[in-house]
C-alpha cells in the first residue's frame, strides 16, 4: 500500500471518527464526509477514471533477449496478458498489435521489452516510422525495446499509478528513493565534461530527487564551473576535498559520508551517460529487486583508434559484472558492507565481491545509456588497447565515435 490508504468501490465513509480514515474512496454511494483525524474529506476518484496498475514485479524485462529465432508476431484482439504469453514472445523479433487490443496488453508487453509494433498502440508509447524496417537492427531494435519499456514502467507500474493517485489525495505516498551521485576527479581538465553529465539527467520518477556530490581528488573545483551545472540540472551539490596522497577508496569514503540520499550512484569524470541512466537504473532496481544495479561498460569508445565498439555480455541479467561508472547500490547497505576498500584501485569490485558474499544480489540491466572512454593514460585500471580488441568479445564495431541513439549526444 506504501502510505496510501484507498477504500473499494462502493464503500462509504460516513465516520469522522474513524482512527484510519481511507485517503481516497472509489464510487461511495455518499459523499464522504471529513474525518477528525485529518480533518479533511477523502479524494473521490470514479473507477472508470481510475487507472490500472500494472505489477512491475511480474512484467519486467528481466531475460530479454538480444537475438531472435522467428520475425515479427502479429497478436489476436482477444490476447490477453500473461506472464506464460510474455516467456512465450521472447524468440520473437517484435510484436504487432491488433486494433481493439486489451490496454493492459500493451503495457505489459512493453514493461516487459517486448518490441511492439501497430498502429493502435497508445499514444504514449515510443514508436518510429520505420519500426518493423529498423527490427533487423539488432541495437535498434533494443534501442526501440528500452525506450518502450522506460516510457511503460514510468507510467503504468504499481509505484507510478499509486504516485498519481497519492497526488489527487493531496497524501504523501511511498516513492522511488533520492539519488546522491558521487563523482570522483582528479583532473580539473575533465570537470566541465563531468559535470554535464550529471546535469543533464532527466528527473522522470516520483520522489527521485538527484544530488551531486563532487569529490575533487588534489585539486580545488572552479566554483563557477559548478554553479552552472548545479542550476542547470536544478542540483543540490556538495563538495568535498582530498589531498592527492588520499586514496581512491577514501575519496569515495568521504563523499559517501556527505551524502544525503538513499541511494548512491557512482559516475566517472571521462565517461558519457544518456540523460536517462538515473531512470532506468531505479527502474531496474525496483523490479529486479536487487541490492546492487548497474550498467555494463557494454559500449567502448577507444579514443587512440578512434574506434567504437560493442561488446558481448548479457542484457537485463542477474549475478553478472557491472561497471564501477554506472553503479547504484543503498547507501545504508554501503555502510553496513564497510564501505568502499582505502584502496588506489578496484573499490567497485570489492563492493560486488562483498555483496555476493553476504548473499546479496546485483543486476545488470542495459548498456545502451553507458559509453565508457578510453584514453591512453589516467585510468586505474588500463589493461591495454587490445583487449577492448579482441574479435570474440566483440558484437560490433565501427570507426569514429558511436554512441547509442539514447544517449541523445547527436
Amino acid at each position: 500500500h506504501g502510505g496510501l490508504r484507498v477504500a473499494p468501490p462502493g464503500q462509504p465513509h460516513d465516520d469522522p471518527a474513524a482512527k484510519h480514515p481511507p485517503d481516497v474512496v472509489v464510487d461511495p454511494p455518499t459523499p464522504p464526509v471529513v474525518s477528525e483525524p485529518t480533518g479533511r474529506a477523502p479524494a473521490v476518484v470514479s473507477s472508470a477514471d481510475l487507472p490500472e496498475a500494472v505489477d512491475d514485479a511480474v512484467y519486467r524485462p528481466v531475460d530479454f533477449r538480444r537475438d531472435w529465432t522467428r520475425g515479427v508476431v502479429d497478436l489476436d484482439p482477444a490476447t490477453r496478458l500473461s506472464p506464460s504469453l510474455v516467456s512465450d514472445l521472447r524468440d520473437a523479433q517484435g510484436v504487432r498489435l491488433a486494433p481493439g487490443h486489451d490496454a493492459r496488453l500493451a503495457q505489459g508487453l512493453a514493461m516487459s521489452g517486448v518490441p511492439l509494433l501497430g498502429a493502435d498502440l497508445p499514444d504514449w508509447l515510443p514508436t518510429g516510422p520505420d519500426d518493423e524496417v529498423s527490427l533487423d537492427d539488432a541495437l535498434r531494435r533494443e534501442e526501440l525495446s528500452v525506450r518502450q519499456r522506460r516510457a511503460a514502467l514510468t507510467r503504468c507500474s504499481v509505484l507510478a499509478v499509486r504516485a498519481d493517485i497519492a497526488a489527487t489525495a493531496r497524501v504523501r505516498a511511498a516513492t522511488h528513493p533520492t539519488v546522491s551521485v558521487l563523482l570522483p576527479t582528479r583532473r580539473p581538465d575533465q570537470l566541465d565534461h563531468a559535470l554535464a553529465q550529471v546535469a543533464r539527467q532527466r528527473h522522470a520518477l516520483p520522489g527521485a530527487e538527484v544530488e551531486l556530490v563532487l569529490a575533487a581528488h588534489g585539486f580545488t573545483p572552479d566554483p563557477d564551473l559548478v554553479a552552472a551545472a548545479s542550476e542547470m540540472g536544478g542540483l543540490s551539490t556538495t563538495i568535498v576535498t582530498a589531498t592527492t596522497d588520499t586514496s581512491f577508496g577514501d575519496v569515495l569514503r568521504r563523499a559517501t559520508d556527505a551524502a544525503q540520499g538513499d541511494v548512491v550512484l557512482k559516475m566517472d569524470d571521462d565517461d558519457f551517460y544518456g540523460p536517462d541512466v538515473v531512470t532506468d537504473l531505479l527502474l531496474a532496481r525496483r523490479y529486479s529487486g536487487a541490492d546492487v544495479v548497474g550498467m555494463p561498460a557494454e559500449l567502448v569508445y577507444l579514443e587512440q583508434a578512434h574506434t567504437t565498439v560493442r561488446r558481448r555480455g548479457p542484457s537485463e541479467d542477474f549475478g553478472a559484472v557491472v561497471a564501477g561508472g554506472a553503479m547504484l547500490l543503498d547507501r545504508t547497505l554501503l555502510r553496513e558492507l564497510g564501505g568502499w576498500r582505502p584502496a588506489p584501485r578496484f573499490v567497485d569490485a570489492h563492493v560486488l565481491d562483498q555483496v555476493r558474499r553476504v548473499g546479496g544480489s546485483v543486476y545488470r540491466t542495459h548498456g545502451l545509456g553507458y559509453l565508457l572512454r578510453r584514453s591512453a593514460t589516467g585510468h586505474t585500471w588500463d589493461p591495454g588497447l587490445a583487449y577492448f580488441l579482441r574479435p570474440e568479445t566483440l558484437l560490433a564495431r565501427w570507426d569514429g565515435f558511436r554512441p547509442s541513439a539514447l544517449m541523445e549526444l547527436g
